[in-house]
C-alpha cells in the first residue's frame, strides 16, 4: 500500500484487510464487477479506495442473498446515465425484498411440514409412512396462510359461530404451546391404555383431557362433544388422523364417558 494523491492497495493488502482470496479477486475481475484500478505489465494489480469500498459493497450484498449476476446488473444500472443511482438501488432492493419474501414463505412452509411430521410421529408413537407422505405432499399446497394450513370445517355440520371457535384450535405443525401440552398428555395416555376406564388412573387422565379440550372450545362443552364425534366419524375412513388413531380416540372417549356417568350418578 502506498500513498500519493490517493491510497493504493495491492492484492496482498486487500487479502489481509478484507480476508478474501486472490482467486476470488481474479474471478470478480473476470466477471467485470470489480476491475483493478491499476493493472501493471508485470501482472501486479492495485486497487484504490473506491475499489476497496466497492469490494466491501459486493461482499455485503452477497451476505444478504444477492447473486454475483444481480450485483453486476445493479452496478451496470447504477452507471446508466439515464437512471439515477438512487433509483437503480431502490429498484434492486425492492426486487430483492420480493425475492426474500418468497423464500421466507417457502421456509415457513417447510417449517410447518417438518413440525407436523415430528408432532405426528410423537403423537402416534411410531412412524406412519402414509401420514408422512401426505404431509410432505402438502408443501406445495395453495392453502397455506402465513406459513400454516388452517383446518377447514363443513358448514353443513358446524355453524358460523362454531367454526370461528374451531378456527382457534391448535394446529398440527404449528408451534402453539397447546400442541406441546397435548403431546405430553397423549404420551401419558398411550402408556395407560391398558387400564380400565373406571380406575382412578384412567379417571385422572379423563379429567386432564376434559379440562384441556374444554379450554380449546372456550368452555363450550356441546361444541366439544360435537367436534370429537365429527373426528371419530372421520377416523372411520382413515387408519390414523395425524396421530389420533381409532384406538386412542376410543380410549379417550371411554374414559370421558365414564367420567360423565360418574358425575351424573353423584348428581342423582
Amino acid at each position: 500500500m502506498w500513498r500519493g494523491e490517493y491510497t493504493i492497495y495491492s492484492i496482498g493488502n486487500i487479502i489481509k484487510r478484507i480476508h478474501i482470496s486472490r482467486r476470488t479477486l481474479h474471478y470478480y475481475d473476470e466477471l467485470g464487477i470489480l476491475k483493478p484500478t491499476i493493472n501493471k505489465e508485470n501482472g501486479y494489480r492495485y486497487y484504490d479506495q473506491e475499489a476497496l469500498e466497492k469490494l466491501q459493497t459486493i461482499l455485503s450484498l452477497k451476505s444478504i442473498g444477492y447473486t454475483l449476476i444481480q450485483i453486476k446488473e445493479l452496478f451496470e444500472s447504477s452507471r446508466d446515465l439515464d437512471v439515477k443511482i438512487e433509483g437503480a438501488w431502490v429498484k434492486s432492493i425492492q426486487k430483492q425484498l420480493n425475492y426474500v419474501a418468497v423464500e421466507v414463505e417457502k421456509l415457513k412452509r417447510k417449517q410447518f411440514i417438518l413440525r407436523g411430521m415430528l408432532q405426528t410421529i410423537e403423537m402416534s408413537g411410531k412412524y406412519n409412512q402414509e401420514h408422512i407422505f401426505l404431509l410432505m405432499n402438502q408443501i406445495e399446497s395453495s392453502h397455506f396462510v402465513d406459513g400454516a394450513i388452517p383446518a377447514t370445517f363443513p358448514t353443513t355440520i358446524f355453524s358460523e359461530e362454531e367454526i370461528n371457535i374451531l378456527n382457534q384450535l391448535p394446529l398440527i405443525g404449528s408451534d402453539d404451546p397447546r400442541i406441546h401440552t397435548t403431546l405430553d398428555l397423549i404420551r401419558e395416555t398411550r402408556e395407560s391404555m391398558h387400564v380400565h376406564p373406571g380406575t382412578p388412573e384412567a379417571q385422572k387422565l379423563a379429567n386432564k383431557w376434559y379440562r384441556l379440550t374444554l379450554s380449546w372450545f372456550n368452555g363450550n362443552s356441546v361444541l366439544q362433544n360435537k367436534y370429537f364425534s365429527f373426528i371419530a366419524k372421520e377416523a372411520e375412513s382413515s387408519s390414523v388422523i395425524y396421530g389420533w388413531d381409532q384406538k386412542l380416540i376410543d380410549f379417550i372417549d371411554n374414559i370421558i364417558n365414564h367420567l360423565d356417568n360418574e358425575e351424573e350418578g353423584r348428581l342423582n
